[in-house]
């Protein structure tokens, strides 16, 4: 005979808990090294913009 557990709700994250989870921060672009490009969400791994490249939807 199968017991039956009772499912308690999953907790929210917040977006800093959310930000630990998923790999961390976006690289901080340095003030000098201006790539003329306003988008942060769209940097590739070493801080240039891939907002022009298929990569960044």
């Amino acid at each position: 005979m199968k017991t039956s557990k009772k499912m308690m709700g999953l907790k929210s994250l917040s977006r800093e808990e959310q930000k630990k989870i998923g790999g961390g921060k976006l690289p901080v672009k340095d003030p000098w090294n201006d790539d003329g490009c306003g988008w942060t969400m769209c940097r590739n791994q070493f801080g240039r913009c891939t907002a022009f490249i298929e990569q960044c939807v």
